[in-house]
Order: C-alpha cells, then structure tokens, then sequence
C-alpha cells in the first residue's frame, strides 16, 4: 500500500504566491488564474483561505534597451 503523504497548505501558499508575483513571459497570464484557482480551493476546503489582493503593475526591465514594460494583470495575485 502507498504511503500517504502530506504538505503544508501555507508552503503551498507561499509557492504559488511566488509564481503570480514574479513569474515573466515563461508563465501566461491564463496558467497563473489556474494556480490561482487551485489555490484558493486548497484554501477553501482547509479552512485557511482569508482573501486576496490584485499586486500593483509588475514590469519586465529590458537591460539592452534600457526599458521597462508594464507586465500587470488580474492574474497577479497575492493570497493572504
């Protein structure tokens, strides 16, 4: 019989928090509001979930062109 095994639901958080804050163009907007909705299940049916926040504008530096370009959407998440 398989082991059964087991994670913390706030390391869960604190994975996913990172990836709707700081994930580029390697992450669509699209796959952060799935994490994010897998997330606020997990944190739903543990009883931990206590809301959310929209991040401010996140912006991508292009150092070549000395540029900065605003990255923001509602996909940019941090969970409390």
């Amino acid at each position: 019989m398989a082991k059964r095994k087991t994670i913390d639901v706030e390391r869960v958080k604190e994975i996913v928090n990172n990836l709707l804050a700081n994930s580029t163009e390697d992450v669509t907007p699209a796959e952060r509001l799935t994490a994010a909705h897998v997330l606020e299940t997990v944190l739903m049916e543990t009883g931990n979930y206590h809301g959310f926040r929209y991040l401010p504008g996140v912006y991508a530096y292009d150092d070549v062109k000395l540029t900065a370009t605003l990255v923001g959407d509602e996909s940019r998440r941090q969970y409390h």
